[in-house]
């Protein structure tokens, strides 16, 4: 079976630090439960530039945050504080809702780092839109990983090729890493799933298709397939099942108009004390971003 479709990324400025989006796109909105992907960097942070990404909200969704390079201070309503390194994860499910900021780590803005990675969204399923909000940290030693030749294949959420990841989801799903050192060549099984293959850097011929740097190509319900990478690629495979339609504004996400509306209106009034579910983080209080305007 070819590849289904081929998805360019698209830049977007987030307030100085631009991005690489490929999900959602106009030709597709979704890939499994997957709703956002956004490729951040490589980029070089001087000071007194700083990564600033003041407190926002989410709702109906986990965020996967995965760094290559560089170091992300993550600070949210629950009070996790806690900085991501690279091969680590954050995983962060907002269910209800949750308010979260990124910024430089203190004793990292004094100096100058290359910051690179991902940013991912996954939509919760119906049954789980409204779950208590949660965080956990998994770090790079705690994920499994598998060699063949130089090919290094690491598991972050879910199963794959034989690997679980120990991070708890909410619906099938998986998330891994593949690195090509040096040309190689990895099988992947028949998959009744949503299948993404996202080039991080470098190119790779998936299913005989041709993918470059920043480009995401999408299956549905492939047959075994191989992936044949060529010398210093990377590249993110996911997917999983779809959980239906979703609704998305600015950072919200939802089953249904009337789920975004209420939260947008509860957002205006910025994080809270009264809220039920937009409370202020602890340690950045201070400021945050306002919902835009439309």
């Amino acid at each position: 079976m070819p590849i289904q479709l081929i998805l360019e990324s698209h830049e977007k400025d987030l307030g100085g630090f631009k991005v690489s989006r490929s999900l959602p796109s106009a030709k597709r909105r979704m890939v499994g439960p997957f709703i956002f992907i956004d490729h951040m960097g490589p980029a070089l942070i001087q000071p007194p530039q700083e990564m600033t990404v003041r407190p926002h909200p989410h709702i109906g969704l986990s965020t996967l945050t995965y760094l290559f390079e560089g170091q992300i201070q993550h600070r949210d309503s629950l009070g996790s504080n806690q900085v991501i390194t690279p091969g680590a994860i954050n995983w962060m499910t907002a269910g209800r809702g949750i308010v979260h900021s990124e910024r430089t780590p203190d004793q990292l803005k004094k100096t100058s780092q290359q910051l690179h990675g991902l940013q991912c969204w996954v939509a919760l399923p119906d049954q789980l839109e409204e779950c208590p909000p949660s965080f956990h940290h998994f770090p790079k030693e705690a994920l499994p990983v598998s060699q063949s030749g130089t090919t290094l294949l690491r598991v972050l959420m879910g199963q794959c090729l034989g690997l679980q990841s120990p991070a708890q989801f909410h619906s099938d799903l998986f998330f891994a890493e593949i690195e090509f050192p040096e040309r190689g060549e990895i099988q992947l099984p028949a998959d009744s799933r949503e299948i993404g293959i996202y080039v991080v850097e470098g190119a790779c011929y998936a299913d005989g298709s041709f993918l470059s740097q920043r480009q995401l190509g999408v299956w549905n319900e492939p047959p075994q397939f191989s992936i044949t990478g060529e010398p210093n690629t990377r590249i993110i495979i996911f997917g999983g099942r779809p959980v239906g339609h979703r609704e998305i504004w600015w950072n919200l996400v939802a089953s249904s108009k009337e789920k975004l509306a209420s939260a947008k209106e509860d957002w205006k009034k910025g994080p809270r004390a009264d809220s039920p579910r937009f409370q202020k983080v602890p340690g950045d209080e201070i400021d945050f971003i306002p919902a835009p305007e439309g």
